[in-house]
């Protein structure tokens, strides 16, 4: 967990484009920082001791103190410019020369785009008469939607009927000061709309127990997939990733290395839409999973 904190740095990083070398001072902020060893790497990763001049819980009241006469109308000597820390899109299908890859990330508004923000993208149908479009909406980084949180999920129902690719939906992300998420999809012929809204975005997860349950029912779809295999049937991409991550759950950390690397090799290629790395990590990714059988 606390390696985490060391890519969230780095991550900061980039999105400032700025390296160690170029802070001033390093502020641990937050009451988990007072143990050594969050200090003690924080200091080995940024090449300089974090300043111990604020206390790190005062730290926090003080900010949001500061917030608080922001959006109160007070006099504040500061500027202070809320972003979203995680990106907001819904789950998409998109047509490749291997086929149709279900289930990828589609960003609408990206992280630390600047608060309030409104965003819109059209898709389109993928089927002929398509009566029912569902509409996923998640808050993530990862190139698979699934990896990342879902917020909720709304239909837009009744669709006229019409050849694939004929009807669109604009999908528009309302971000407002509150933290609230209005998520409004409309059909662009006949404007029809649906729309979800999302009260606290940041503490929208699925529960432990919740967890537990996703991933049996889940893993009861991986052995259907592996009857599918047995018989010969060819995988889709999609699927042979879903199996990927259920023989990860059953190997020893020293035997799962290799697979791992493949599995975020073969996310990586299809999120940068490379078909030809994408066909050459799956054939990999299908010798791997076959070796472990």
């Amino acid at each position: 967990m606390i390696e985490e904190t060391l890519q969230a740095i780095d991550r900061a990083l980039s999105d400032a484009n700025l390296k160690p070398d170029d802070l001033n001072r390093v502020i641990l902020v937050g009451g988990s920082t007072r143990i050594p060893l969050v200090q003690h790497l924080v200091e080995n990763h940024l090449g300089q001791a974090p300043i111990d001049g604020i206390q790190p819980d005062l730290c926090v009241a003080l900010g949001a103190g500061i917030q608080a006469g922001v959006l109160s109308g007070e006099s504040v000597e500061a500027i202070l410019v809320d972003v979203i820390p995680h990106s907001l899109g819904i789950a998409v299908a998109m047509d490749t020369q291997m086929g149709t890859i279900p289930g990828l990330f589609s960003t609408i508004i990206p992280r630390n785009s600047v608060i309030p923000v409104s965003r819109s993208q059209v898709y389109s149908t993928m089927v002929d008469n398509q009566e029912v479009v569902q509409v996923e909406v998640y808050q993530g980084e990862n190139a698979i939607a699934r990896e990342n949180v879902p917020l909720g999920e709304f239909r837009v129902e009744n669709l006229p009927h019409r050849p694939a690719g004929d009807i669109q939906l604009e999908v528009h992300f309302d971000f407002d000061h509150n933290g609230i998420l209005t998520v409004t999809a409309t059909e662009k012929g006949e404007g029809q709309q649906t729309t979800l809204v999302v009260n606290d975005t940041e503490t929208t997860r699925l529960s432990s127990h919740e967890l537990t349950q996703a991933r049996s029912n889940i893993e009861s779809l991986f052995e259907m997939d592996a009857l599918m295999a047995a018989d010969d049937v060819e995988l889709t991409p999609s699927e042979l990733l879903d199996e990927a991550y259920s023989v990860l759950e059953t190997l020893e950390p020293d035997k799962a290395e290799a697979l791992s690397d493949v599995v975020k090799q073969v996310e990586a290629a299809i999120a940068a839409q490379d078909e030809v790395q994408t066909a050459h990590l799956l054939d990999t990714l299908t010798r791997l999973l076959d070796e472990v059988d």
